[in-house]
């Protein structure tokens, strides 16, 4: 994801979202650039591809063309919103409509700071996403830094954040999170199991799935990914078909 500081307009896209809710039982959900090479090329052939984007993708003001991305055959795109509970990426509305206008399946993902309320946090990003007009695009929870908290607290702030979410927008988020991170910070409960995992692991062939889930939505393999109508460099992940 980015350094810290609601539409699905095609049958694709609507397709890509009904089967994980079929799959998984759950409600809610470039060219190959060599940054990928190391990914098992199974997994390559069968996967989705995706990118996510924040204000670092916008070197200098700089626009995102998400119809490039799409004719270059990426399916979905999740968008930084909102990060503790004040800070809103000023792209998040621009973004986040043109990402839907391409027909890819759009989500948004909100950075969490564990030090300050989840209950606030999560309306923050709830009332944002809603101010870009979107329907029913992915939620997320990128969870990557404890700030100095326990785990015991990492766990109960993630809980309260996911279900206050959940409540407010219907949809059951997303968690995103490294493998490291995971098993550190929060541990295997299998509370959490319920919800999609979202994972990031750089430089091998396979990811590290942590506890508690059996296997993963979507893969981060990459944060230097070239992607056709992306300023830069991106983060750029694989779903796979057998989940997506």
């Amino acid at each position: 994801m980015a350094t810290p500081i609601l539409a699905l307009t095609t049958r694709r896209a609507i397709t890509i979202v009904l089967a994980v809710i079929t799959v998984l039982g759950l409600t809610a959900f470039a060219s190959p650039s060599t940054a990928s090479a190391a990914i098992d090329d199974s997994a390559r052939k069968q996967a989705v591809r995706g990118i996510d984007v924040s204000g670092h993708q916008h070197p200098r003001g700089r626009a995102i063309n998400f119809a490039k991305v799409r004719k270059a055959g990426y399916g979905f795109a999740f968008v930084k919103a909102t990060e503790g509970r004040g800070f809103v990426n000023e792209y998040v509305k621009a973004d986040g409509r043109a990402s839907a206008r391409a027909g890819l399946a759009t989500g948004f993902y909100h950075f969490a700071r564990p030090t300050s309320s989840a209950r606030a946090q999560a309306r923050h990003f709830v009332q944002q996403v809603r101010r870009t007009g979107v329907k029913a695009p992915m939620l997320v929870l990128d969870l990557e830094v404890s700030d100095g908290r326990s785990p015991a607290h990492i766990r109960a702030w993630t809980k309260t954040w996911l279900t206050t979410v959940e409540r407010l927008s219907g949809q059951r988020p997303i968690i995103y999170t490294g493998p490291g991170f995971w098993s550190s910070n929060v541990g295997a409960r299998r509370t959490f199991a319920r919800y999609p995992l979202w994972v990031a692991h750089y430089e091998t062939r396979l990811p590290k799935v942590p506890s508690p889930w059996n296997t993963y939505a979507i893969w981060q393999h990459s944060s230097t990914g070239r992607v056709p109508g992306v300023p830069g460099r991106a983060d750029v992940n694989i779903a796979p078909r057998k989940v997506l």
